[in-house]
C-alpha cells in the first residue's frame, strides 16, 4: 500500500511539473466595434451586439516532454471583470476541429479566437453607441483560461491591444 501511495504521487508531481511549465499567452488583441454610429432609420446586422475582441495566443511547451493538447475535449473562456464583478465567456477557437496537438520540448502554437466581449451580459446597452469607458475598464483585467481532462491554463495578461 505504501509503495502505491509513493508510485502515485511521483506520477501526480511528474505531470503537475510539465504541465505547470505550458503556458498561454494572449500575445495582441485587436478590438473593433468600440464606437457604434446607429443611424435612426438604418439597420445594420451586428451593429448593437457591442464591441468585437479578436485575440491572438500562444501555448507553449517549455518542457522537456512532449504535451498532448485535445481541442475537441476541452473549453476554452474569455474572462474579465468590470464593477467589482467577474464574467465568462465560453469560446470557440478556430483548433476546436482538430483531435489532437501534440506540443514538442520548447514549441508554440498559435491560434486565434474573437468574440463580441459585452454580448450577453447586463454591460450591452441598448442604442449605446460608445464603449470606451466599459474597454477600458475590463481590458486590463482580461484572461484566456484553456480547460481540458489534463491540465488548466490561465493567461497572464495582454502583450498588445489594437484599436481598430
Amino acid at each position: 500500500m505504501k509503495d502505491l501511495i509513493i508510485t502515485l504521487l511521483i506520477v501526480l508531481t511528474c505531470s503537475i511539473k510539465t504541465y505547470s511549465q505550458v503556458v498561454l499567452t494572449i500575445q495582441k488583441i485587436n478590438i473593433s466595434g468600440v464606437y457604434v454610429n446607429i443611424k435612426p432609420n438604418e439597420i445594420v446586422e451586428g451593429e448593437e451586439d457591442g464591441p468585437y475582441v479578436h485575440l491572438f495566443f500562444s501555448i507553449s511547451n517549455g518542457s522537456d516532454k512532449t504535451v498532448k493538447i485535445l481541442p475537441k475535449l476541452s473549453k476554452m473562456y474569455l474572462n474579465f471583470q468590470m464593477k467589482d464583478q467577474s464574467y465568462s465567456k465560453s469560446l470557440f477557437p478556430l483548433f476546436q476541429d482538430k483531435d489532437s496537438i501534440m506540443l514538442k520540448p520548447h514549441e508554440q502554437y498559435t491560434e486565434s479566437v474573437g468574440d463580441n466581449i459585452f454580448l450577453g451580459t447586463k454591460i450591452l446597452k441598448d442604442k449605446k453607441k460608445d464603449y470606451c469607458i466599459e474597454l477600458i475598464e475590463a481590458i486590463p483585467t482580461i484572461k484566456v483560461e484553456y480547460i481540458s481532462k489534463d491540465m488548466t491554463l490561465v493567461s497572464s495578461g495582454v502583450d498588445k491591444v489594437i484599436v481598430l
